[in-house]
Order: structure tokens, then C-alpha cells, then sequence
């Protein structure tokens, strides 16, 4: 998608991409999201905390967002 060129149908519009190339986008989106963020993530939703409690606290702290 950031490929400034494009090949065009003959109208002169952007033809979409193929649905292989869409699987590919996606496919390197879920490679580039690191583990750590999806366990945070579970984590502040409170669906994979200790059920005896010890990890309640997960779910009152700030945000941080300084992993992107």
C-alpha cells in the first residue's frame, strides 16, 4: 500500500490488490506485534488474570505507551 506506483485499470483507476497480497499485509501485521503486547493486553482486560487475585492490580494501572 505505500508503493507510490500502482497499476491502473484502463478507466485509469487503482486496481485493488489481489487477495494474496492482502494475506501478506496482514500476515507481516501479526508478525510485528511483539508477545509481550498481547499478554498486556489480556492482562488489562482482566481474561487471563490470577483467578486467586494477585494480579488485580494489572487492571488500575496507567496506560503506557511507550511500546508503541
Amino acid at each position: 500500500m505505500g508503493d507510490p506506483h500502482h497499476d491502473l485499470t484502463p478507466s485509469g483507476r487503482m486496481k485493488r490488490p489481489s487477495i494474496s497480497e492482502v494475506c501478506e499485509w496482514v500476515k507481516k501485521s501479526w508478525e510485528d506485534v511483539k508477545a509481550e503486547i498481547i499478554v498486556k493486553s489480556f492482562k488489562k482486560c482482566g481474561i487471563s488474570n490470577a483467578l486467586d487475585g494477585t494480579e488485580n492490580d494489572a487492571l488500575f494501572e496507567e496506560g503506557d505507551t511507550s511500546d508503541g
